[in-house]
């Protein structure tokens, strides 16, 4: 009698593991990991490495933009900036380019350099407020395109190569060379 009392109540914890872990995965796949295509990508405040804040909707001034989520010292992201570069570089009239350094915590100095050293790749903001994390985009590189209207038309997570990336922003971009 007590074997099966004591076989019941094993049956029955085992039951509840997973039932909490098979809930666990249905939230975890439904968890937002950024801001989906064809939805509006919610406004908010960047900041210049001086301190100055700003609207990222007023810094992509209602173009089609690539927006870059990255971290300064994340040698993926800045891998991906040399391959937009050379992207943007093959563009008849340029990609207007925005990228969102995470800045808490960091050194000013530190955000000077990156501002000094990545400048040339496109217009450079800090997330001070932990914007990237809020619009649920947890993994850098995180590369959106947002239309005129801020929509959001693709998010692309992690690091690609170029060839990956001139086929998947040629539906946005020009991307032929210039003539």
């Amino acid at each position: 009698m007590r074997t099966g009392a004591v076989c019941l109540l094993f049956c029955m914890l085992l039951s509840g593991v997973t039932l909490c872990w098979a809930a666990h995965r249905r939230l975890a796949r439904g968890r937002a990991a950024g801001p989906r295509p064809g939805t509006p990508l919610p406004d908010f405040a960047v900041s210049r490495w001086e301190g100055e804040a700003v609207s990222l909707r007023r810094v992509m001034r209602s173009r089609k933009s690539l927006v870059l989520f990255i971290k300064p010292e994340c040698r993926r992201c800045q891998s991906q900036l040399s391959t937009l570069d050379h992207l943007a570089a093959m563009a008849r009239r340029g990609i207007p380019l925005v990228i969102v350094a995470d800045g808490g915590g960091a050194a000013e100095a530190e955000l000077r350099a990156f501002a000094a050293r990545f400048g040339s790749y496109g217009e450079v903001y800090f997330d001070r407020s932990g914007a990237r994390r809020a619009l649920g985009i947890s993994a850098v590189p995180c590369l959106l395109v947002v239309d005129e209207a801020g929509v959001t038309r693709l998010l692309l997570k992690g690091e690609r190569d170029a060839e990956f990336l001139a086929r998947s922003l040629a539906p946005f971009f020009d991307l032929r060379a210039g003539e």
